[in-house]
């Protein structure tokens, strides 16, 4: 308010103006009085409204709150499902994956453990057929491999050396002896000298002459004789079954000059025995395949010993040579002159129907076996033991390969095999 005497602005409160120390007049102090009244007045009301107006809004903002602290945990909730879904979902892959490892181990231990079985027999069935083939004479079992052959023209049957069914000793009716025996009941081929003895090994080719009864004369293009023995000089014979080379062919073949390929039974004809005066050894010449060959023989051989005889001869080359041509040492051996055979000829001509007719089918496995017996097959079944040990020409050859019974036969015998497998089936 104003000093009414000096107008100076001074407190509404003040009883006496401060710049000219005037004193208020009682009017002005009850004035002061009633303006100070209305002025607590209005400042309590003003004080209500505001109190009343902060509680609504207090109730407001709570209730606002109330709601934004739902909402919130409601998102968390949410928030939260979400990601324990998340966890099953990568908990649930990783057993997937853990599964899946676990079945692919599985089968690869599977596979190593079928993979090292097959090897472990394999080693198993090796380290026996070398047992074997080393001619281990402590041997009890001995393998029958399926004799298997690939020839052009030739069926694809394979035979085995040895028939499934049992059989029986007791002689068929059709076993009888030919009118081309001699009237005493002997067999009348007589078989030549067996002194060739060969710088390798030799199979069961060392056949004697035999004096029983045969089961079977020779036929078709057997020159063997019969009836009366035919004489020979030295003891030889010409018993030797023709293996279809003539003279002039033998007289044609051509040196084998030097070579390095293996000779594998090969149906040969021996020529003649030389002496090889620059190592001071025997020399065997024979016939194959129209080449003429060399190879070392014993001391003592002879031509006479040789000279137009059938043979199956495995051979290898050596470092040696003679007159320009590769000296050979012969491996395998087999002979054809002659013995107690059921078909003497089926090692060194193709056999035909007439060859085999009257021939029962145990007759028939018998003469099919008897091809690998010539060569020197033991055999497992006793039916076939038995009867070929019985024969004088019978010898196991410890070299023969069990693993691939064909491969001790020359080309005609497999072709033979297959022809008697054949009538034995029909």
């Amino acid at each position: 308010m104003l000093c009414k005497i000096c107008g100076a602005q001074i407190p509404d409160d003040a009883d006496v103006c401060e710049f000219c120390g005037a004193q208020l007049s009682e009017e002005e102090a009850v004035l002061k009085s009633e303006n100070s009244v209305i002025e607590n007045a209005e400042d309590k009301n003003d004080n209500f409204s505001e109190s009343d107006s902060y509680e609504e809004t207090e109730e407001k903002d709570g209730e606002e709150l109330f709601d934004d602290n739902e909402r919130r945990r409601r998102a968390q909730m949410e928030k939260m499902l979400a990601d324990k879904k998340q966890q099953l979902s990568e908990i649930e892959k990783r057993r997937n994956r853990k599964r899946q490892k676990q079945k692919r181990n599985k089968i690869i231990l599977i596979v190593l453990i079928c993979a090292l079985a097959v090897a472990a027999v394999g080693i198993g069935v090796y380290y026996v057929t070398q047992n074997i083939n080393s001619g281990n004479g402590n041997t009890t079992v001995t393998p029958i491999p399926a004799v298997t052959t690939a020839m052009p023209a030739v069926p694809t049957a394979d035979p085995t050396a040895e028939p499934s069914p049992a059989l029986s000793m007791t002689p068929s009716p059709n076993d009888v002896v030919d009118s081309t025996t001699n009237a005493s009941g002997t067999s009348s081929v007589v078989s030549g000298a067996s002194g060739v003895s060969l710088g390798g090994n030799s199979s069961s080719g060392t056949s004697s002459s035999s004096a029983g009864s045969v089961n079977r004369p020779n036929k078709g293009n057997s020159s063997s004789g019969s009836g009366t023995p035919s004489s020979s000089t030295g003891g030889n014979s010409s018993g030797a079954s023709n293996t279809g080379t003539s003279s002039s062919v033998i007289a044609n073949a051509k040196n084998s000059g030097i070579s390095t390929n293996n000779i594998t039974s090969q149906l040969s004809t021996g020529v003649e025995v030389i002496h090889n005066t620059g190592t001071g050894r025997y020399l065997m010449t024979f016939v194959a395949g129209n080449v003429k060959y060399y190879a070392n023989v014993s001391e003592g051989s002879t031509t006479d010993q040789v000279k137009n005889k059938a043979y199956t001869i495995t051979a290898m080359p050596t470092n040696e040579t003679y007159n320009g041509n590769t000296v050979y040492e012969i491996t395998g051996f087999t002979k054809y002159d002659g013995g107690d055979y059921i078909l003497a000829n089926s090692g060194t001509a193709i056999l035909t129907s007439n060859d085999i007719k009257g021939l029962s089918k145990y007759q028939l496995a018998l003469a099919r076996n008897e091809i690998y017996a010539r060569h020197g097959r033991k055999f497992q079944t006793a039916e076939y033991s038995n009867y070929f040990s019985g024969k004088k020409w019978y010898h196991i050859n410890p070299s023969y390969n069990y693993s691939d019974d064909n491969s001790n036969l020359n080309e005609i015998e497999r072709k033979n095999v297959l022809f008697i497998l054949n009538a034995e089936r029909k």
